[in-house]
């Protein structure tokens, strides 16, 4: 065999598997000029649905029940105890308050909805922060203080204002005063 005739054949087949590859992936993946809409339909993925208000209080809701089950531990627990024995209680409803807040705000915001449920939500926050507060007041003064009191009215406040911002946002469970 001549080296030039090797040379043409090894060019030839190089060539055809060249050709093949190009006929194979133009079959996956091209379009013609007219089929914009394929294209376009392969090219984006389908948006997420937004979150609507209804689902957003059947999950805010369920996340509340299931807090309202720890709440309830809680309150059999502080039952009989003097206020300065109630500093861990104090510090678990906190983190109780402060994990659902967490909860509800990452299921995302219905359209519109932004400011009412950041309210609401706030509202939970701030009962962690005056259970906190208080247990730090109890712990740190004594239960009968001044202080203690003025925590205990303003977590009070805060209750009823989750309460009423809760109840206006239409939540069930989450607007219940045994709610956690």
């Amino acid at each position: 065999m001549d080296r030039h005739r090797v040379g043409k054949t090894g060019l030839s087949l190089t060539c055809c598997a060249a050709l093949a590859a190009l006929l194979l992936f133009a079959g996956c993946g091209g379009s013609d000029p007219d089929d914009s809409a394929s294209t376009t339909a392969t090219a984006t993925t389908p948006a997420e649905p937004k979150l609507t208000k209804v689902a957003l209080i059947t999950k805010a809701d369920n996340a509340c029940r299931r807090t309202q089950k720890k709440q309830n531990a809680l309150r059999k627990e502080a039952q009989g105890k003097q206020a300065s024995e109630l500093v861990p209680t104090l510090r678990k409803q906190a983190k109780l308050a402060t994990d659902l807040a967490d909860e509800i705000a990452g299921f995302g915001t219905p359209p519109g909805d932004a400011t009412r449920l950041a309210s609401f939500v706030d509202s939970v926050k701030q009962i962690g922060v005056y259970s906190t507060a208080l247990g730090n007041s109890i712990e740190a003064r004594g239960a009968d203080t001044e202080t203690a009191r003025k925590l205990a009215g303003r977590l009070s406040r805060w209750r009823e204002t989750e309460h009423t911002l809760g109840q206006s946002y239409g939540f069930k469970v989450c607007a219940r005063g045994t709610s956690y």
